[in-house]
């Protein structure tokens, strides 16, 4: 993997990356992130070609690309001029030393890493990584790898996706991209440890099919759920091993996550992923994008595991709405995405209400984990979080930064990419 830096001849500061992949070209501001998880899958090479971004990015973007992620990507700290849009500039020219930034403009740039670090990282796992269980495995499912793990915990629900071998990704990027735009504040919501509304996962060997709703594939679905459970709570009971046992061993600790390592009990499997979850059937999608998803057919259904909950789940604030029915005797509800979503976030709140956000967000914080520590060394004084504190809204009331750009931007670009592939097979143009 190499990576190069340089000024283009209008100002802008270019970057090129060539890394392992055996996906298609990504959009900005994904690079650093989707390169992490590449390498840790070994994946076959393919070339990421140039982009621009502006100036003020440049601090930010180079912060990505620092010596703590050597394992990853080998880039050079200084600028080397080189050949952009047919012009060079000079080798002889310095780099311009950056401002010095106030407390403020610190606290920005680290709220809006950490919001586009956290929007790609859902993305990913939501589409090209999704979890796929298979109900063949339901007594017992393969262990989890540290990344499935952590991507379960610190979530609301599950989003059953029965997509079955059409529309590849397309539906699951629609459905993110409309969750995720419901369920995030820009500055405020808590995004730390994976936090998230929901986990998609793709459930494999159906009964019935792969996209029917029929009853027994609902049936499947909640006893793939409990296994899922069951395997996150295998999975922290062995790393709660490993770490007993680790010891001063550098040998064993290196085989063990960071994410793990430091913060095995702030990945908390939450009671209402136990109690409740979504089903969505490819069956009942017709080329929705992300603006007019919310009108999805839907299913929830309550598995009847309540453990943990501050009160029973019910359908009651469903009954009455469009497009819904409800099935008490079944504890199904069938609804739009729109109203699914409501529900849950309803549900979460309730519950935060209750017991608070587990984990707590504050207890939770840790600057060195982020790699925050420049913080304390410029300023002298630990940075306090969590990051939902570091933005003050009244001066920064218009959402920006680069979690900004990337909804705006990639995240656009991936979905209408994805739709336009979709519509090409409809009609025939794809073998």
């Amino acid at each position: 993997m190499r990576a190069s830096t340089g000024w283009a001849a209008d100002g802008m500061l270019a970057l090129r990356v060539e890394a392992k992949s055996r996906s298609r070209r990504m959009g900005p501001l994904l690079l650093y992130f989707y390169v992490e998880g590449l390498m840790s899958q070994r994946q076959t090479s393919l070339h990421f070609t140039s982009y621009i971004i502006s100036p003020k990015d440049e601090s930010a973007l180079l912060r990505f690309f620092t010596p703590r992620h050597s394992s990853y990507v080998n880039v050079p700290r200084l600028l080397r001029p080189m050949v952009l849009n047919g012009e060079a500039k000079p080798r002889g020219r310095a780099r311009p030393k950056p401002p010095k930034q106030t407390k403020e403009e610190m606290l920005f740039e680290f709220r809006t890493l950490l919001e586009c670090g956290h929007r790609e990282m859902i993305y990913r796992y939501a589409t090209n990584l999704i979890y796929k269980p298979s109900f063949r495995d339901v007594d017992c499912l393969p262990a989890m790898d540290s990344d499935e793990f952590l991507d379960t915990c610190n979530k609301s629900v599950p989003v059953y996706v029965l997509k079955g071998c059409q529309y590849g990704t397309v539906i699951c990027t629609v459905l993110h991209n409309y969750i995720y735009r419901r369920w995030f504040r820009p500055f405020r919501s808590e995004i730390e440890h994976y936090r998230f509304l929901c986990k998609f996962m793709t459930p494999l060997h159906l009964p019935d099919g792969p996209t029917s709703l029929s009853q027994s594939n609902i049936d499947g679905i909640v006893s793939i759920n409990g296994a899922v459970c069951a395997e996150v709570e295998a999975r922290h009971r062995d790393y709660d091993q490993q770490l007993a046992s680790a010891g001063q061993d550098e040998a064993t600790w290196r085989l063990i996550r960071r994410e793990v390592k430091n913060h095995n009990r702030f990945n908390v499997l939450q009671p209402l992923f136990r109690a409740l979850l979504v089903i969505v059937s490819a069956d009942n999608y017709h080329n929705e994008d992300s603006t007019t998803a919310g009108r999805i057919p839907v299913l929830l259904v309550r598995t009847g595991v309540e453990d943990g909950l501050s009160a029973p789940v019910t359908f009651e604030a469903i009954v009455g709405k469009p497009d819904s029915h409800v099935d008490e005797s079944s504890n199904i509800a069938r609804t739009t995405l729109e109203t699914a979503i409501d529900f849950v976030m309803d549900l979460e709140a309730r519950e935060a209400v209750a017991f608070g956000l587990q984990p707590d967000p504050v207890i939770s914080w840790d600057p060195i984990f982020y790699s925050f520590d420049n913080w304390e060394k410029r300023w002298g004084i630990p940075l306090a979080g969590p990051s939902s504190r570091f933005v003050d809204t009244d001066k920064h009331p218009v959402w920006s930064g680069l979690g900004q750009h990337l909804d705006s931007n990639a995240m656009v670009i991936h979905e209408q990419r994805n739709l336009r592939f979709e519509a090409r097979r409809l009609r025939g143009e794809l073998y």
